[in-house]
């Protein structure tokens, strides 16, 4: 009886023992997956350790070569600003340069206003002249004292004078004119390239949006540039040709009158002469 309940004591442990020995192993299992899981996820972790080191150094090389552009970019603003205030310069000079040929012009066209009215009374004295009748006294007496008149050479000469001050006047004003219209385009045209020029630098630093909204504004004016140089091209040639056409009739009455003087002459001459 002892010997069975010893027997069955020592089943039951070697059965205990058996599960014992069966949990553990499935334990060992469970630790050895878990184990290659950590392993796994080490080397998934390294390896995510790795490339967030690479980016960082891709980043950090980035932002140096960020930080020289910058450098860069404002050392060449700087020299944009040194450019852009002798430009100013520049066009300040321009400017004094241009009221300067503008008031000689405006000089200029008083004088040529003043030889006009000049000529138009000369013109008009030359008239009333040709329009006075030439009186002849006719003498009984042996000795006949007859008035001849005769071509005024120094007014004819007076009239040439004025006609070639008149020509002179009108080249200083169509140099000057000229001169002042290519000064003009040439600081406008500067201008706006360097308004581009600076603009296109400007991409860089600022948006995409920024730099269309401020290539559109340098079209629009170089398109009112040129359309203010055309307005001003045309309204030279208008004033010129007006001008041109006032000094031909001049000339032209001048002309006319010196030979209407000669004529005169002549022909009162030759009336005294028959008369004689």
């Amino acid at each position: 009886m002892p010997n069975s309940e010893a027997g069955e004591k020592l089943k039951q442990l070697k059965l205990e023992y058996e599960k014992t020995i069966e949990s553990l192993k499935q334990r060992e299992v469970e630790l050895k997956d878990q184990l290659e899981h950590f392993r796994n996820d080490m080397n998934i972790s390294q390896q995510s350790l790795e490339e967030s080191s690479n980016l960082i150094q891709n980043l950090q090389a980035e932002i140096r070569n960020k930080d020289s552009m910058i450098l860069q970019i404002q050392e060449e603003l700087k020299i944009k600003g040194q450019h852009l205030l002798g430009q100013e310069e520049t066009i300040k000079a321009k400017e004094v340069e241009n009221r300067t040929l503008a008031e000689e012009i405006e000089q200029s066209k008083d004088r040529y206003e003043e030889m006009c009215r000049q000529l138009k009374l000369e013109r008009k004295k030359a008239d009333e002249q040709r329009d006075q009748s030439v009186s002849i006294e006719i003498q009984t007496d042996p000795v006949v004292s007859t008035h001849v008149p005769v071509v005024d050479l120094a007014r004819e000469k007076e009239l040439k004078s004025r006609i070639t001050e008149l020509e002179h006047a009108l080249e200083i004003k169509s140099d000057l004119i000229e001169k002042l219209h290519e000064q003009l385009p040439d600081v406008s045209r500067e201008d706006v390239a360097l308004k581009k020029k600076d603009r296109s630098q400007s991409m860089t630093a600022g948006g995409v949006f920024q730099n269309f909204v401020s290539q559109m504004k340098d079209k629009r004016d170089e398109a009112n540039e040129r359309n203010r140089k055309k307005e001003a091209e045309k309204k030279a040639a208008k004033e010129a040709a007006r001008e041109y056409a006032l000094f031909r009739e001049i000339t032209t009455a001048l002309k006319i009158a010196i030979a209407v003087d000669a004529t005169t002459g002549s022909k009162s001459s030759e009336d005294a002469f028959n008369t004689r």
